[in-house]
């Protein structure tokens, strides 16, 4: 089943989505569980913010920090952004974060804190410039790295995505160079390369009728190479046909103009070459049926359907006759049911027999019976024309064009034409289909 490429791609972006989220939703698990159990530990946080206290404790010493000193407290927060303090002063508080310090006083009530307080805090004293005071420290560096798993987590799961896109892509694009560098071959004149199809998409489709053409352009070839060697055929045996009448028709024609010749001896010479020319002109006839024929695909025809026993018996019992008139012997054979019609161009099935049995007259062994053989089998005729071949004949054979003649027009009507030829015999045979009425049997 031929799936397209937008099917096909749709499915593809629905795969790699699936992919992404599921990458996705696994690296943050497994982000989450490794900040869990390796930087949430209770441990860890005890740590980070014993550090950043005794961190805070060394720059409040070094800079004699007092504890209203709003800037270098901020200063310090900028540098530790994970960390979010209060300073109780004795009568202010100040609040600071990574955004900064902010002094308030604390008869009013009031604290403000720029972050929830969250993973731990610690109090501690601390020494300022103008007294000892509590700093409350909180470590919120918990959200920062959930925000980061997320990020990360994200940003593989795009990538996750992007990769198996560019996959996809480069598979097609290897189908296309491929088709690509077997046309390529087939350009250059090498048509057994064979471009098989390898997708079921418009690809392959493609490959296939890629491949059509290839085949197409093979019988192209073949045709054209049957034709020449046809073409071939035709000319030697016109020149071999035509040569012998007209050199012995220009050899009379030389001794017709020797003044000494008697009248009957120019009367037998004239005769001589008489049928020399006729032979010439029966020639040209063949040639000239040749090329109507051959000239086009398909012969023009009017196909029309007549009884097949009514039609046999008037075209082929005409011939018999004229055989007859000849001194041939006839021995006819009929065998089937022949009920039924024939679907044929009248005129072209009159000139197939025309040639046939008109080369029983030039060429058969009138010694030796000529058999006419008629048979329906199923739903075909055959009409076999047998006879025999002298054992020496000074005749030159130029059956050649009459019968590849006759082979095209019954081809042209949908029938078989066949000829074998033997040291001593020849037979042709017409095949023409037989189209049964209803409730007609044919004989097996």
């Amino acid at each position: 089943m031929t799936r397209p490429l937008t099917f096909k791609m749709f499915l593809m972006v629905c795969v790699a989505m699936l992919a992404a989220v599921l990458t996705f939703w696994g690296t943050k698990l497994i982000g989450e569980t490794v900040v869990q159990k390796v930087y949430l530990t209770q441990e860890s946080i005890q740590q980070r913010l014993t550090e950043k206290v005794d961190s805070f404790r060394q720059y409040v010493a070094d800079h004699q920090v007092s504890s209203t000193n709003v800037k270098e407290i901020g200063w310090w927060n900028r540098a530790h952004i994970t960390v979010q303090m209060t300073v109780y002063g004795l009568y202010t508080t100040v609040n600071s974060s990574a955004n900064g310090a902010e002094l308030m006083l604390n008869d009013n009530g009031i604290l403000i804190r720029s972050e929830d307080m969250i993973d731990g805090s610690v109090s501690f004293p601390v020494n300022f410039q103008d007294g000892i005071f509590t700093v409350e420290m909180f470590d919120h560096s918990r959200g920062m790295l959930e925000i980061g798993v997320n990020v990360g987590a994200l940003l593989l799961a795009a990538l996750v995505f992007l990769i198996m896109i560019i996959i996809y892509n480069q598979h097609v694009t290897r189908l296309i160079k491929t088709l690509s560098r077997q046309v390529q071959l087939v350009s250059q004149g090498d048509l057994e390369c064979k471009i098989a199809p390898m997708s079921r998409d418009e690809i392959g489709q493609l490959a296939l009728d890629v491949d059509a053409m290839r085949l197409s352009i093979i019988d192209k070839l073949e045709r054209e190479k049957a034709a020449f060697q046809a073409n071939t055929q035709l000319i030697t045996a016109i020149s071999h046909d035509v040569r012998t009448p007209l050199t012995a028709l220009m050899g009379y024609l030389e001794i017709l103009s020797d003044e000494t010749l008697s009248s009957e001896e120019r009367q037998a010479y004239l005769t001589i070459c008489k049928n020399n020319a006729q032979r010439l002109k029966g020639l040209t006839d063949e040639l000239f049926g040749f090329f109507l024929v051959f000239g086009k695909p398909t012969p023009d025809q009017v196909l029309e359907e007549f009884d097949a026993v009514t039609l046999l018996e008037q075209i082929l019992l005409e011939h018999e006759m004229n055989l007859n008139q000849h001194h041939f012997e006839i021995l006819s054979h009929e065998s089937g049911d022949f009920a039924g019609k024939l679907k044929v161009d009248l005129g072209h099935l009159r000139r197939i027999f025309d040639n046939l049995f008109s080369n029983i007259l030039k060429y058969a062994d009138p010694s030796q019976p000529v058999s006419l053989e008629k048979r329906a089998e199923h739903d075909v005729v055959h009409i076999i024309i047998q006879n025999g071949i002298p054992a020496q004949s000074n005749r030159v054979e130029s059956n050649r064009i009459g019968l590849q003649t006759c082979q095209k027009l019954v081809e042209a009507m949908g029938g078989t034409f066949r000829q074998t030829r033997t040291a001593n015999t020849f037979s042709a045979e017409v095949i023409l289909p037989l189209i049964r009425e209803s409730g007609d049997n044919s004989t097996e």
